[in-house]
């Protein structure tokens, strides 16, 4: 059951019959407040819409419409890293899933402006981030340097995007994006030199406030057949030091063996070795991804033009991994990604813009609308209420802190807190598995200063993450991203994030907020702008979903017989 519905249902309990009308006015006030920014986006004005859609999305965080519009409207204020933590929501809330597949290729772009614009800044402000400790459970990996000849080249991304995948099976680790490294090698101008000298790994640790980072040289050399060599270190940022070191040598269609033991190397260094994990965190570990060579050159063209942001070649690059390997899943995911075409952000808001606003006027994305029903049900027809919550999202797009399958449940409180600039906001976490598992509770990029503090494995679960603010933070908005993940096999995980938002002193403090959200329920916007006419049949309740290969997905069911691996269908091997 979901966590909502467990809400709702105990706000029912204790308050009797007025607690439905009051959800119905709350209800009721997030949809105007939601209708309210979606006209004044429209009007461009957008710092007022911001204002608007926070309070809609703080009654309804499960509303896919305010988080489409909420993204839109970071868009529009040149603050892409925001906008693609609620682009990124929208997609797992979203039932329109062709517009949620072009939303997810978009989040690409997004994080790519986002990763370069936060490496400038981390370069601009490196005298002051030395004087910083690092935190030790976070680890990056650097792209491996090519001592060999230009065949090779493409090798050196795909090695430590390979690696960093095997490391992020292992709970209680923070692994950096291979994106967001590679933006701070390339800005500090370290991806040439590469990270194997001590002094550059410990520079490149500090800008990105990791305490390990790993990073290594290949080298391939002509006999029959051909052979290859890969030498890997990982350096302690704080003392400099290298703290373990593997080097593999053989020929080079045995280079998907050499990985797994590089990574087996780094676990164990990391304080985590294989033979005390679980089995899925193990084989995670020791994942050889493929073993073409053919495939592996290709993933790692595909990842240095997304870098150069070239869609045009990472697509080619793509299409060559398809037909090398298509068993390659960890290039499969990254190619789904991949837009038709880079684009401005200018150009991405417009498109989404074109596709969306229309029916977001007519009521045509909201999950919120559903439930709608369902809780309406539920209030009149005494005994059913959580059987009118739970059929109300059968066919939406996903309750951020509710269970599905075998997900564990996740609640934040509060999931969205004013504080005047130099406070520190609080937020809590607590996470359960309906199937009884232990679970953990992870921070996905906490933000800068930020502690965070965990009861471990336990179900339920629980953990702390203090934010604090400073005076240039006013006017901004804070994302606190927390996962949750259980111990099934494969292990599921669900995320939500928490907003703080920081006003300076002397502004005053929101009037007549409202209170915490208590049920999935929105309220029917009435259109504001002609629908243009589908054919297309709109899903409901108890329509199945039929998703063809490469679809993003959220549960296997959808996929029609395919496995849903990591967000998107994919075909068993």
């Amino acid at each position: 059951m979901k966590a909502a519905a467990v809400a709702f249902m105990a706000m029912v309990v204790s308050s009797g019959g007025a607690s439905a009308a009051e959800m119905a006015r709350s209800t009721a006030s997030s949809g105007e407040e939601l209708e309210k920014g979606e006209q004044l986006y429209r009007d461009g004005r957008y710092a007022d819409a911001l204002a608007a859609l926070q309070v809609a999305r703080q009654h309804q965080p499960n509303d896919a419409d305010a988080a489409l519009l909420l993204g839109l409207t970071h868009l529009r204020l040149d603050d892409p890293a925001r906008a693609s933590i609620h682009w990124t929501e929208y997609v797992r809330l979203a039932q329109d899933r062709q517009l949620a597949g072009d939303v997810k290729k978009y989040v690409t772009i997004l994080l790519r402006e986002a990763n370069l614009r936060a490496a400038r800044d981390a370069v601009s402000a490196e005298n002051h981030l030395a004087t910083l400790g690092t935190d030790p459970r976070t680890v990056a990996i650097g792209a491996f340097g090519n001592l060999g000849s230009v065949d090779v080249a493409p090798l050196g991304k795909a090695l430590a995007a390979m690696l960093i995948d095997n490391l992020s099976g292992i709970r209680g680790l923070r692994v950096l994006e291979r994106q967001q490294v590679q933006a701070l090698l390339d800005e500090a101008k370290l991806a040439q030199s590469g990270l194997v000298r001590e002094d550059a790994a410990v520079r490149a640790g500090k800008l990105l406030r990791a305490g390990r980072i790993g990073a290594g040289t290949y080298a391939d050399w002509v006999a029959s057949p051909p052979h290859l060599k890969i030498d890997a270190v990982l350096v302690g940022v704080d003392d400099g030091k290298v703290v373990g070191s593997s080097s593999q040598e053989g020929m080079l269609e045995d280079f998907s063996t050499m990985v797994p033991k590089i990574s087996t190397v780094f676990a164990a260094v990391l304080g985590r070795p294989v033979s005390t994990l679980s089995v899925a965190e193990s084989a995670r570990v020791t994942e050889s991804h493929t073993k073409s060579v053919p495939a592996v050159l290709a993933f790692g063209e595909a990842l240095d033009a997304v870098d150069r942001g070239d869609a045009d070649r990472a697509k080619r690059a793509c299409r060559r991994v398809e037909q090398e390997d298509p068993s390659f899943r960890l290039a499969r995911r990254f190619c789904a990604l991949v837009p038709a075409a880079w684009m401005s952000l200018d150009a991405v808001a417009q498109a989404v813009e074109t596709a969306a606003l229309p029916k977001i006027a007519a009521g045509g994305l909201s999950f919120g609308q559903k439930a709608a029903i369902g809780v309406g049900a539920a209030a009149v027809v005494g005994g059913g209420i959580a059987a009118g919550i739970i059929a109300s999202d059968g066919g939406g797009g996903g309750d951020g802190g509710g269970a599905r399958g075998n997900e564990p449940a996740l609640q934040l409180s509060p999931e969205s807190q004013t504080v005047v600039a130099g406070q520190t906001a609080v937020i809590s976490a607590t996470c359960s598995d309906p199937d009884g598992t232990p679970v953990t509770i992870t921070a996905d990029n906490p933000p800068p200063g930020s502690t965070f503090q965990t009861s471990g494995a336990g179900n339920p679960a629980a953990a702390e993450m203090r934010v604090p603010t400073r005076s240039s933070d006013a006017g901004r908005t804070i994302a606190a991203t927390f996962r949750c993940t259980d111990s099934a096999e494969p292990p599921s995980s669900v995320t939500r994030t928490a907003q703080v938002n920081v006003r300076s002193p002397d502004q005053p403090p929101p009037t007549g907020t409202p209170p915490p959200p208590v049920a999935t329920a929105t309220a029917t916007r009435q259109p504001t702008v002609t629908p243009t006419p589908s054919s297309a049949p709109t899903p409901t309740a108890t329509t199945p979903l039929c998703l063809p290969d490469g679809s993003p997905c959220e549960i296997g069911p959808e996929c029609c017989g395919q496995t849903c691996y990591f967000g998107t269908c994919e075909t068993p091997l």
